[in-house]
Formats: structure tokens, sequence, C-alpha cells
């Protein structure tokens, strides 16, 4: 605007001095600046075509996408944003400057923060009560130049995937229990066929010998310990969540350790974080017992465990190392299948129900290290 108030101002002293030369020049210039209007007409009608087709794009993809400019700290939406969230620009806008008790604090967090981050998961409740689960990213919006204009927040609604899995998962899970049941009939058919044989002799004979009575009652311990193990496997419960601590639970079970004459030379090194976490302390119990008398019984007499822990980003780690021999290596890539174990008297479900309740807690459980010098595994349960 400026340049053509400039060049208005020469053409007006050009005339005042030339006047001669008007009826000429005038229809030129006036020509002249019609071509240059219908030219900067052309050129903003391109750039509002432009943008309109940039918006159209940006409302056709399925993925929502939400714009911060840092100059006017505005935030802008495409179609797909405000059909997810259920929100439009000045909703977003309060949403975030509010400071406490707001809904989804993790995810508007998330978008007014300035952290960079990728294929974040995270749960959204709308307006009617309906829970989505978003895959969210963050990015830098540069200049040409490399300067910052702001950020761009983008998610994907990823809620029919997650139930897919599930579905999945649920299938997967009873394919398990098919073979686990086909299993633990050939599991319990042999010590009924070791008591059947026995009971045949004492049939033929009138008194037993004692071993033979020990070995029945052996086998019949056997039996009950794996009926027990598959009714928690197949039917374990959804975890009672309550805070609780790691500690209080290792304090109920380690005396039992240490009051045993099996066990009395093994010592117990416990050195915890004091956080508290959202367990079902009974399935967390079984846990810590059933890995713990793991380690016992590969260490035999004599040998020392030791109980950390640390906390890493949003996640509780509990480490579990003894000093036993290890793990077979042929046996390490199924150690959490049914069935599977290095023990004469084992079931070969323990591993199988701990997986099982630790994954029902949204945590993960897995063999760290093996080695000749000892076993360690390693929990990783979500902070609250």
């Amino acid at each position: 605007m400026d340049f053509l108030v400039l060049l208005a101002s020469i053409i007006n002293m050009f005339f005042e001095t030339y006047t001669i030369l008007v009826p000429i020049i005038f229809p030129f210039t006036v020509l002249a600046f019609s071509l240059l209007l219908l030219r900067s007409s052309k050129r903003y009608k391109n750039i509002v075509n432009d943008k309109k087709r940039l918006t159209y794009i940006l409302d056709s993809l399925p993925a929502g996408i939400i714009t911060f400019e840092a100059k006017s700290s505005d935030y802008s939406l495409n179609m797909s944003a405000t059909k997810i969230l259920q929100v439009d620009c000045h909703d977003v806008k309060s949403v975030v400057n509010k400071s406490t008790g707001k809904e989804n604090e993790m995810f508007w967090n998330l978008l007014s923060s300035d952290e960079m981050v990728q294929n974040v998961k995270l749960t959204y409740k709308s307006s009617d009560g309906s829970y989505r689960v978003l895959l969210a990213s963050q990015s830098p919006m540069n200049k040409y130049d490399d300067h910052l204009m702001g950020r761009i927040f983008h998610f994907i609604d990823v809620t029919e995937e997650e139930e897919r899995n599930k579905r999945m998962w649920e299938t997967e899970k009873e394919a398990v229990l098919g073979g686990v049941v086909a299993r633990a009939a050939h599991e319990i058919r042999n010590p009924l066929t070791v008591i059947s044989g026995f009971l045949s002799v004492l049939e033929q004979k009138s008194e037993a010998k004692e071993w033979q009575v020990s070995l029945m009652l052996k086998e019949l311990d056997r039996m009950n310990a794996i009926v027990n193990d598959m009714l928690l496997l197949a039917k374990p419960g959804a975890p009672l969540l309550k805070e609780a601590y790691i500690e209080d639970i290792l304090n109920e079970i380690l005396p039992l350790y240490n009051q045993s004459q099996d066990t009395k030379n093994i010592h117990f090194h416990v050195k915890l974080q004091p956080e508290p976490l959202l367990l079902d302390s009974r399935q967390i119990t079984q846990v810590l017992y059933n890995l713990i008398r793991n380690s016992c019984e590969a260490m035999g007499e004599f040998g020392e465990i030791l109980i950390e822990s640390s906390i890493k980003d949003d996640k509780y780690c509990l480490f579990i190392k003894d000093t036993g021999s290890g793990i077979p290596i042929e046996i390490q890539e199924k150690l959490f299948e049914p069935f599977v174990t290095c023990k004469e008297t084992g079931t070969g479900l323990g591993l199988t129900i701990v997986q099982q309740i630790i994954e029902s807690h949204g945590g993960t459980i897995e063999l760290y290290s093996n080695t000749e010098a000892g076993v360690t595994f390693l929990i990783v349960l979500p902070l609250n």
C-alpha cells in the first residue's frame, strides 16, 4: 500500500510538471494500474483457493490435527480432531488454560507442553461418556528459515484396533487353555496310573508297605497341585486394585522362608523404592511367592536372593535375582508356556500364572538375565 501511495505521488508531480503530456500518458497509466490490480486480484484469489484446498485436504484426513501458533497462542483443529474430541478451537483454548480439575488431563497436558513425542498411547473420555484410545504425536511447526512458529499435535483413533487385539488375545488364550487341558489330562493320567497300580497290589496283599503309601500320597498331592494351578490359570479373576506397597507384601512372605528349615541358610536382601502401586495384594503375593520359591529350589540349601526396584519414566521396575545355577537354554524360549519346567516335582504352571497376573495388572515380566551365577527376573508395573 505504501508503494502505491508513493507511486501515485510521483505520477502526480510528473503530471503537474508536464501538463501537456497528461492526455497522452493518463490512459496508459490507467491501463497499467488496471493490469496491476487485476494481477493482484488473481494472486489473492489463488492464495484463497490454495488455503481452501489445504483446508479440504486437512479435513479429509482421518487423523486429528491440532496446530498451535506461538505468536497468537491460538489453536486450530481439523474436522477429524473436532469429531473425535467433540470440542472446537475455543473449547481447546479454555481447557488448556484451565490449571486444575480438567478431565483427560494427560491428553491436554501433552497438547499444551513443548515436548515433542511420537506415538504416545492415551485414553480420552468423550462428552458422551465413551472412551477412545488415541495414538498421539507432537512435532514442531517451522518456517522455511527454521524459525519456530508453533507446534503440530496429531493423533489417530486406535480404539477399534485395540478392541480387535483384545478379542484376538482372548481367542489365543482360549486356544492356549485348550492345549493346557489336553496336556493336563496327560499329566494327571501318569500319577493315576501309579496309584492304580499300587492299589491293585494292595488288593492282592493284606498290608501295604510304607513306601508304597508314601508314594501314592505324593502322587495325589501332585495331582491336586496341577488341578489347583489349572483352576487359577483358567479363571484367575480380574485384579481388585488398591493402593499397596511391594515391601509390605514381601514382609508377609519372607518370614515364612526365614522360619523354614529348608531355606534357613538362604539370605534375602531387599532394596525397594517406597512407591505406592495399584495392586491386587492377593495376586501379587502369589506372584512373588512363586518366583521366590523357584529361586530357593534352584539354589538348594545355601544362597542369596536380591529383591530391588527402580523407577524409570512412569514404570516401576522390580528385579528378583538369585544365585542359583541358571535355567537350561532349551527351556528359556518357552519358559512361560504351560507345563514347561526343569523341576522333577513341578507342575510347569507357576510362571504361566505369574505372567497372566502381571499382564492383568498392565505390566510385563521377562527373564532379564540368565547365567551360571544366577537368574534375574524383571517385573515392570505401571505407576499409579
